[in-house]
């Protein structure tokens, strides 16, 4: 757990930098395809005689993975497909079912890429763009728009979504995490994601200060979603 939070420390410590002297450099879409999707994985979690697919990305170069705990369940270990086609096993070492996100960790063999989490929320109408793999296609990119952020800091949005893209980024301008997709209702273009700033409420992690989720009038609750990609 030591391991955990100081990854953590790091990964917070960075978002804040980036929350409070963020400068918007927006980039086109496919430069921040090119530099975003090689963080974004697939993750394959056992779930009785099936299996759960999701997406997840990469959090810290160190292999530190960050996705929704209904993708992984109550597994211990699960499968890691990385852009480069290998896969790894990957430990699940923090997860909480009320704000449904995990953590799992991986062992890599070199740094690898990873995503900056930006803590500040996003605006209403802001462009937003969702990378995973929506009916096992990966790494598709889909773009829209944040079309609304509820009392808890949900955060809707009109990028298409569908099975298998939960857990992956929801991005801003400058292929900066805003949110972690979290499901919806299939047909009707409602997708929802959970605010980057969500992840102060895993266990083990203590570094994201309030000043950062002060826009949300309630940061410790996360609005439960009918149905979960």
């Amino acid at each position: 757990m030591k391991l955990v939070s100081k990854t953590f420390t790091a990964l917070s410590t960075l978002a804040l930098s980036l929350g409070l002297t963020h400068v918007a450099f927006a980039l086109d879409p496919t430069t921040l395809y090119q530099r975003s999707s090689p963080a974004v994985v697939s993750i394959s979690a056992p779930n009785g005689k099936s299996f759960n697919y999701g997406s997840g990305f990469i959090a810290d170069s160190k292999g530190l993975i960050l996705t929704n705990q209904h993708v992984v369940g109550k597994n211990k270990q699960v499968a890691i497909k990385l852009a480069d086609g290998s896969i790894y096993s990957g430990i699940v070492v923090s997860r909480s079912a009320q704000v449904d996100l995990a953590l799992v960790q991986i062992r890599p063999e070199k740094p690898l890429p990873s995503l900056s989490i930006q803590a500040v929320p996003p605006k209403i109408g802001q462009k937003a763009y969702a990378i995973g793999d929506p009916k096992g296609l990966e790494r598709s990119l889909s773009d829209g728009i944040v079309s609304r952020i509820d009392y808890s800091g949900l955060i809707q949005f009109t990028a298409t979504a569908s099975f298998g893209s939960s857990g992956g980024p929801l991005l801003n301008e400058d292929g900066q995490v805003i949110g972690i997709v979290q499901g919806g209702n299939p047909g009707t273009n409602l997708n929802f994601a959970i605010p980057a700033a969500a992840i102060n409420n895993l266990p083990g992690q203590r570094s994201i200060t309030a000043q950062q989720i002060s826009n949300y009038s309630n940061p410790n609750q996360v609005v439960r979603i009918r149905r979960s990609y």
